[in-house]
């Protein structure tokens, strides 16, 4: 019987060494595990310290969205070739308050103009309005434009909502479509109708477009998101 307990008392302090054993390696899981996650959190934050994310244009606007994540680069002025040039670039430039020059005089043979909204549907006083705009830098991966929405699909974040906006169709210079704020803003005293770049609202046409699900003559909207 003595012999039984002896043999009971051994299995017993076994399990009990046993126990202080794996509660020792669990804390120091757990342990490791905290250090590993502070650890990740320091890279993302460093990878967004060092120039992780993506950039975009907000059109029309001289700040970026109040979001998580999302910062001003710089603003600036729109600008982009004059409206009448065939050989102009498409796309403007969100040029900033303060250039910087190292020659005083060029060939002249390509120029750059300041752009102005051309119709009430960006304000009711904003024909002739010379339009700002902004440089924002998103933590995550990619932006997108959507033309035609002013909602972004699940699992994206809505950055800005607005009116699409290009160039007139029967001027002879290229444009591209951009995505103006719904609530643009004013250069101060820009309303001179000096021409350049100039932007229109888009509106829908029938035919090749399907009708529905759009509506012949509807401005179109749009949307900027990120994910």
């Amino acid at each position: 019987m003595d012999k039984d307990n002896k043999l009971l008392d051994d299995v017993n302090l076994k399990v009990i060494a046993v126990k202080k054993k794996v509660d020792h390696l669990v804390k120091k899981v757990d342990l490791d595990k905290s250090k590993l996650e502070k650890q990740i959190d320091q890279i993302k934050r460093a990878y967004s310290n060092i120039g992780g994310g993506h950039t975009y244009v907000r059109w029309g606007r001289t700040t970026c969205p109040s979001i998580s994540g999302t910062k001003l680069v710089y603003s600036g002025y729109t600008g982009g070739g004059y409206y009448s040039h065939p050989g102009r670039p498409a796309e403007p430039v969100c040029l900033p308050t303060n250039p910087n020059f190292v020659k005083t005089s060029g060939t002249n043979s390509a120029n750059i103009y300041g752009t102005e909204y051309q119709t009430k549907i960006f304000g009711s006083n904003s024909v002739s309005q010379d339009v700002p705009c902004s440089v924002c830098h998103v933590q995550s991966g990619t932006t997108i434009m959507i033309p035609g929405k002013t909602t972004c699909n699940k699992g994206w974040k809505l950055q800005y909502k607005g009116n699409l906006a290009t160039g007139y169709a029967g001027h002879a210079g290229a444009s591209t479509y951009l995505c103006v704020d719904f609530n643009p803003e004013y250069i101060h005293g820009g309303r001179a109708d000096d021409r350049g770049y100039l932007l229109f609202d888009v509106v829908t046409r029938c035919g090749s477009l399907p009708c529905p699900p759009y509506r012949n003559g509807y401005p179109l909207t749009c949307v900027v998101c990120s994910k």
